[in-house]
């Protein structure tokens, strides 16, 4: 991420919006955007399993969606995402499901965060996640924090 803005290999996909949504356990990319982090991975979309590819090296390191926690920068990568949520497919070791899918988006810069965003985060002791507080009131979002068994 440049400046807000995603950038791979000089393709620019212009600015996007995280929406912190709790209810979906994946995380939503505009159509674009998720079919090149496909191919670029040697990715493929299946009509029953939707983005998938080798298990070795699919989800981009790369990629990084800032955040602070304690008040201190940090950074969730999709290491940390495909650590937790990137399943091989069943009877098959070496194709795993991608952990994220895509909405026709164009004419929104909406992307969706879901909850395995929330439940793969560290801090400085480790992994932790984060249950999330809406304060309507002041339209805006706060995290407390949780454990997680691993």
């Amino acid at each position: 991420m440049i400046n807000g803005a995603i950038v791979i290999f000089g393709d620019k996909f212009g600015s996007f919006v995280s929406t912190l949504i709790t209810t979906t356990s994946q995380v939503v990319f505009s159509v674009t955007f998720a079919r090149t982090l496909s191919e670029i991975h040697g990715g493929r979309v299946d009509p029953t399993y939707g983005y998938m590819g080798p298990c070795e090296g699919f989800i981009p390191p790369f990629f990084a969606f800032p955040y602070t926690l304690d008040s201190k920068p940090k950074a969730y990568t999709w290491m940390d995402y495909s650590y937790f949520y990137t399943k091989p497919i069943p009877n098959d070791n070496t194709t795993s499901y991608a952990g994220f899918s895509d909405m026709n988006m164009t004419k929104t810069s909406y992307w969706v965060l879901g909850s395995p965003f929330f439940a793969s985060l560290y801090d400085d002791n480790g992994l932790i996640g984060l249950y999330t507080i809406f304060d309507r009131d002041n339209d805006r979002i706060g995290f407390v924090r949780g454990r997680v068994k691993t």
